[in-house]
């Protein structure tokens, strides 16, 4: 049952009434629910957002666009304003951007096999932590393939809006997927 802020006030102030209390004025406070049906109103006081849902939405984005190559998701889970912020790569916009982004990754990485090892979501954001494990059997980022299976770490935050994704910030050990791949080396590029 949804609790009422006049109730807590009611609460307190019942606790400490003393008899020049009666004789004050007394004001009016507006009642207003903490919470809206069952959904938690979000740091942004979105109201219905719903973070199990979204975190289910970013799962079934990795799921079918990464690890399956779908790209019929982008039209049924993708914003058309999609924003996608990543630090060594361009920004991509919109549903032509996302597709481009999965292209390039499995056009790299075809067996790339991402994992959610965790979320956390609040309001209308969703963090994932995830590991991605593929093999190289292709030329990538100017080395030649080596059949090495690479496995990296991320987290990406993703902004839900309407039930689709429309903003994410990606951020994953591009040095430690660079020295697997062998075009860096410890301490000093590869020669």
């Amino acid at each position: 049952m949804p609790v009422q802020v006049e109730q807590l006030l009611e609460g307190i102030g019942s606790a400490k009434k003393t008899d020049t209390d009666e004789a004050k004025p007394k004001t009016s406070v507006k009642k207003r629910s903490l919470f809206v049906g069952s959904s938690f109103r979000g740091p942004r006081g979105v109201a219905g957002a719903h973070p199990e849902r979204n975190k289910e939405l970013v799962r079934r984005v990795i799921e079918r666009a990464m690890n399956r190559g779908d790209l019929s998701v982008t039209e049924e889970l993708i914003a058309t304003d999609y924003v996608y912020r990543e630090a060594t790569a361009v920004e991509k916009r919109g549903r032509e951007g996302f597709r481009h982004l999965i292209i390039s990754y499995r056009t790299a990485f075809p067996n790339v096999r991402v994992t959610v090892d965790q979320q956390v979501a609040e309001g209308d954001w969703v963090a994932t932590k995830w590991t991605a494990a593929r093999t190289r059997p292709g030329n990538c980022f100017g080395t030649p393939p080596t059949n090495k299976r690479v496995a990296v770490q991320g987290i990406v935050i993703s902004r839900i809006a309407e039930g689709k994704v429309a903003e994410e910030f990606e951020c994953y050990d591009a040095l430690g997927m660079m020295r697997q791949l062998g075009a860096v080396k410890a301490w000093g590029i590869a020669t």
